[in-house]
């Protein structure tokens, strides 16, 4: 085993690819997509091998500078280099676009799809961003009326409003059918343990117990009758039956 371990002791690596990122700005993390390195050993056997994070020393994501990174493999190493610079400081930040939702229901979520803000930077650039959820402040979907959003990036921000409206009642459906559904001939309609729920827009529905009316009922026609139920402008119907007296 030992003639095995000393044929697998490697006496050389050089990089032959470099990763496609050789360009950092302050703060980023390494990334070494692409990086390989050749391993030769005593035996004369080689291997391709990628370059892992944790076989590279010398990295430091806040110096400024031409970086040489040293990659340890087997006791053995090779080097590269890599420049970190300045990441640019934003001077402005100016919101271009609005949401294209700017009311929402009290209780939902908000989405800010559409919102995009300009930022400049001390070095002459500039880029557009869309607004995500983090770069926000000011919104509470829980408290109804016209609310002010500030959208900060570095030490800069821009507010737009939106408003937070109350649930209304955008359906009502039965839950729970009557318990008789057959009558005869000139019963009066029976609407014991009928349930009607009313659905809210922000996904949310109640139990009503009164205030809506029953439409469509005849008690001398025979036959399949549709039955309305109306409450606050909303509609939905169930069906009974009559039957001739004998």
């Amino acid at each position: 085993s030992n003639i095995q371990d000393l044929n697998e002791t490697v006496t050389l690596i050089r990089v032959i690819a470099y990763p496609a990122k050789m360009e950092y700005l302050t703060g980023d993390e390494l990334d070494l997509v692409g990086g390989m390195f050749e391993a030769v050993y005593i035996s004369g056997k080689t291997d391709l091998l990628s370059i892992s994070p944790s076989m590279i020393t010398g990295y430091d994501p806040n110096t400024v500078g031409t970086q040489t990174l040293t990659v340890n493999y087997g006791g053995q190493t090779d080097t590269f280099d890599i420049t970190v610079s300045k990441r640019p400081e934003a001077t402005a930040v100016t919101l271009l676009t609005e949401p294209t939702q700017k009311e929402f229901v009290v209780g939902t979520s908000f989405d800010f799809s559409g919102a995009t803000v300009k930022v400049e930077y001390d070095n002459g650039t500039n880029e557009v961003l869309d607004v995500t959820p983090d770069m926000t402040t000011g919104a509470n979907i829980n408290h109804m009326g016209t609310q002010t959003v500030t959208v900060t990036f570095g030490n800069y921000s821009d507010t737009f409003e939106i408003k937070v409206v109350p649930a209304s009642i955008s359906s009502i459906s039965v839950s729970e059918m009557p318990k008789k559904l057959v009558y005869i001939e000139g019963e009066k309609l029976d609407t014991t343990g009928l349930t009607i729920v009313a659905n809210y827009s922000n996904g949310s529905e109640i139990s009503i117990a009164s205030g809506y009316t029953i439409t469509g009922y005849d008690a001398n026609k025979i036959g399949e009758q549709t039955i309305t139920v109306t409450f606050v402008g909303k509609s939905t119907t169930f069906t009974v039956e009559v039957v001739e007296k004998v």
